[in-house]
């Protein structure tokens, strides 16, 4: 009996001790940067997950998250005339080291945002309206939902970016993955070297150019869309919901759908299908 409370006893002093370690590694780091006068905001980390949240505060708040804490750790920031840019602090060489970035952007700001990460997620859930964004990961999903731009640029070589409510001049680009647009207004340019390109439109305002190495195209538009259409494959079926007004071959079909056309949709693959719906 007295052995089993020593043993319980070991049990709870081991407990407490592994929660006060636990809670010891996941330091927070914190950044406000005074937003005042700025139009132009540069994010540039590593492996770091960054998430965007929006903020009703003035400044640009930067939350990291360090399973090890120094202070050549943290963040560097630095402000010139118009520009904040705010670059990765130094990393251990060990590989038990993590972080994680959370970047909460007022939604009055309506500047420039370029963000980079090497190896990292870079998601954006919230309604925020700039002039040009551009947001790049070598490898890592880029997730966006509710952004509108005049230049929206979406880049990832391995990682898909999957985009919801999105407004303005799309241009994506992934060397290795799935690209997914929903809900979307404007113009845009997509590319994909592997993987599938599935866009759904709910207003066009500009020429649609679409084009993948490898994987299908799917395209869906307003009904009363007037357009020229030209699409091609090498391998693969086109199909789409208005034959009638198209002339076709067993790799192409073009035409012209509407009286008033001044909008091109251009479509190719490599190899894959490509399906329109009006």
């Amino acid at each position: 009996m007295r052995n089993t409370t020593k043993r319980k006893m070991l049990m709870l002093i081991i407990g407490t001790l592994a929660i006060v370690l636990l809670a010891g590694c996941n330091k927070e780091n914190m950044k406000n940067i005074d937003l005042s006068n700025i139009n132009n905001i540069t994010i540039v980390y590593n492996s770091e997950d960054i998430t965007f949240i929006e903020s009703d505060e003035d400044d640009l708040i930067i939350k990291e998250y360090l399973s090890e804490w120094k202070s050549s750790y943290e963040a560097k920031v630095s402000v010139t005339e118009n520009s904040v840019n705010i670059n990765v602090g130094k990393r251990p060489l060990v590989t038990t080291f993590g972080a994680y970035v959370e970047i909460y952007l007022p939604k009055t700001y309506s500047g420039n945002l370029t963000v980079e990460t090497t190896s990292g997620k870079i998601s954006m859930d919230a309604a925020y309206s700039f002039d040009a964004i551009h947001i790049k990961s070598t490898s890592g999903n880029l997730e966006s939902e509710k952004v509108s731009a005049n230049t929206i640029d979406f880049i990832t070589n391995s990682g898909e970016i999957l985009c919801h409510s999105i407004y303005g001049h799309i241009s994506t680009k992934s060397n290795s993955g799935r690209i997914s647009v929903s809900d979307a207004s404007g113009a845009g340019n997509y590319e994909s070297n592997s993987g599938e390109i599935e866009l759904e439109y709910i207003e066009i305002g500009g020429d649609i150019t679409v084009y993948s190495q490898s994987g299908g195209v799917y395209l869906t538009m307003p009904k009363d869309s007037n357009f020229i259409f030209d699409a091609n494959t090498h391998s693969g079926n086109i199909r789409t919901t208005f034959p009638e007004f198209l002339a076709s071959t067993e790799t192409t079909a073009n035409g012209m759908i509407g009286d008033e056309a001044g909008i091109t949709i251009d479509l190719s693959t490599s190899s894959g299908n490509i399906e329109v719906t009006r």
